[in-house]
């Protein structure tokens, strides 16, 4: 909504900041003021048996994946 000016503004994830269009301001928040987020990456019991979401996940566990997850603002697990 805050992309398209529908909303005067948003509160998303850096990742989405980063990755998104340019234009309009971003206020990060400071990390020290509360606790990590974690986000998890998980393998469903639909996918177990699919090479392309094995290579995904592992791919997401290897150290190629770190300088792009941290490109877009996430930190090393």
């Amino acid at each position: 909504m805050a992309a398209t000016a529908s909303a005067e503004a948003g509160f998303v994830a850096y990742s989405q900041v980063i990755a998104g269009r340019a234009g309009g301001s971003v206020l990060a928040l400071d990390a020290t003021g509360y606790p990590p987020i974690r986000q998890d990456a998980v393998l469903l019991a639909h996918g177990a048996k699919n090479e392309a979401a094995i290579a995904f996940a592992d791919f997401l566990r290897s150290a190629d994946a770190l300088p792009i997850l941290e490109r877009f603002g996430y930190s090393p697990p």
